[in-house]
Formats: C-alpha cells, sequence, structure tokens
C-alpha cells in the first residue's frame, strides 16, 4: 500500500508518456532488485527496489511471481489514466468546490462499500471478515449476514442517488470547464459501475459463478479454513445470503 500511495503520487503529476516512464522504471527496479538504480533517476525507482528486496525475504517464490503480474498490470493501466486526465484542464477552485469533493468523497465511500459486500465471502471463509463492513454492520447493529446486506444495499441506494442529486446541482463554471466537470463527474459514474461489473466478471471474488450470481443473486457462503492466520471478532453468518 505505501508502494501503491508513492507510485500514484508520481504518476497524478505527469501525462501518459511521463506515465510510462515511471512504469518502466518501477518494473525494472522490481525484476532486478539487486542492481543499483541510474546516477539522477527519481527517487520513485529506489524505493521500488528496496520494497522488493523487503518483499522477497517474507514471500514464496509464487507469490512473487504472482505480484509482479498484477502490478505490472496496474503500474500499465495507470498510462491510460494519466492519458485521459491529461484532456482535462479544471481549475483548483472548482475541484475544491464542496460540490465536486462531495461527488469525489460519495464516489469513493460506494467503492468501499461494493469492495466489502463483494469481498465479504471469501474474506470470512479465510478468517479475514473482522475488518469487512459486513461484520462491521452485524455486529454493530446485532443482526444476522442478511440483514446486515439488506441494510448496507439500503444505504448504497442513498449513496448514489445523494451522488446523483449532488451532480445535478453543481454551479456553471462557463462553458470550457463545464464539458470538463461533466466528464470528470462522467467518469466518476464509470468507476463506480466498473467495480462492480469487475467484481462479478472477473474471477476474483466469486470463482467462474459471477456472472451467474449476477443473474439469481444468490451467493452460497464458503466454508472456514481451519487455520486462518488470523481471528477476528465475527458474528456467526447464516449458510446462504440472497
Amino acid at each position: 500500500m505505501a508502494l501503491f500511495f508513492i507510485y500514484d503520487e508520481f504518476t497524478d503529476k505527469v501525462d501518459g508518456d511521463g506515465a510510462r516512464v515511471y512504469a518502466e522504471m518501477v518494473m525494472d527496479a522490481i525484476e532486478n532488485p539487486y542492481k543499483g538504480r541510474p546516477q539522477g533517476e527519481p527517487k520513485l525507482g529506489e524505493i521500488a527496489r528496496q520494497f522488493w528486496l523487503r518483499a522477497i525475504k517474507v514471500s514464496s517464490p509464487a507469490a512473487q511471481r504472482r505480484f509482479i503480474k498484477t502490478f505490472a498490470e496496474y503500474v500499465y493501466a495507470v498510462i491510460d489514466e494519466a492519458s485521459d486526465q491529461a484532456g482535462l484542464d479544471i481549475p483548483d477552485e472548482v475541484m475544491a468546490h464542496h460540490g465536486m469533493a462531495s461527488l469525489c468523497a460519495l464516489a469513493a465511500e460506494s467503492l468501499v462499500l461494493t469492495n466489502d459486500m463483494y469481498s465479504y465471502n471469501i474474506e470470512q471463509a479465510s478468517g479475514h471478515g473482522g475488518h469487512n463492513i459486513v461484520t462491521v454492520v452485524m455486529n454493530e447493529k446485532g443482526v444476522n449476514l442478511d440483514s446486515a446486506l439488506k441494510w448496507l444495499g439500503d444505504y448504497h441506494e442513498e449513496v448514489l442517488a445523494r451522488f446523483q442529486a449532488q451532480h445535478r446541482m453543481l454551479p456553471s463554471w462557463g462553458p470550457a470547464v463545464d464539458r470538463d466537470v461533466e466528464i470528470f463527474v462522467e467518469r466518476l459514474g464509470y468507476w463506480i459501475r466498473g467495480i462492480d461489473s469487475w467484481s462479478l466478471e472477473t474471477e476474483r471474488y466469486f470463482g467462474t459463478k459471477g456472472l451467474e450470481i449476477q443473474k439469481h443473486r444468490v451467493v452460497t457462503l464458503l466454508q472456514k479454513v481451519k487455520k486462518p492466520n488470523v481471528t477476528p471478532m465475527m458474528a456467526q453468518p447464516s449458510a446462504q445470503v440472497h
């Protein structure tokens, strides 16, 4: 997460070409951690190299291969993101407007809620569900799993309704800025919808059954592993979730 945060900070300030330079720099540092970084290179390369030197001491060869593959997919995807960002020219005072800040916060809240609801099954099975919002709601409100998911679903609908209402209430900053703002807000919407599609269309949370689950909306809970790595405080789940 620390490396992700730093990488995000660097790439937020560049266009697609700059993001490509950073992507190649970071991947070279990870794939060649015992090679010194070039003189005058941005500190990101050395940060990535030192991160990986520590990571390989506590991860298996298989885990290392998986990380390199998925992290490479991420850093090269950021190139497209940076290229898209370069097409928008929204002034700082517009982004600082309370309406824009609210839209960003609501989009992030939607992402967290959606991700936790979709990831709950594998997290509870592996014993890692203690920090999942589903478990938090079950314990905070004293309800079972079905009721917690119903509460979260209703609350998520409220978040989306507030997002749409806030969008309609944005003021005008002139034709040129309004155009860029509209594109920005539209992409926030893509982000909200995208995590929903990604969670069901990939095998990350539901294996090969994601599209089937999308149709009938029923998930069979996985059995808990016998020896989880951690033992969080967890409410007792029901056998099936609708």
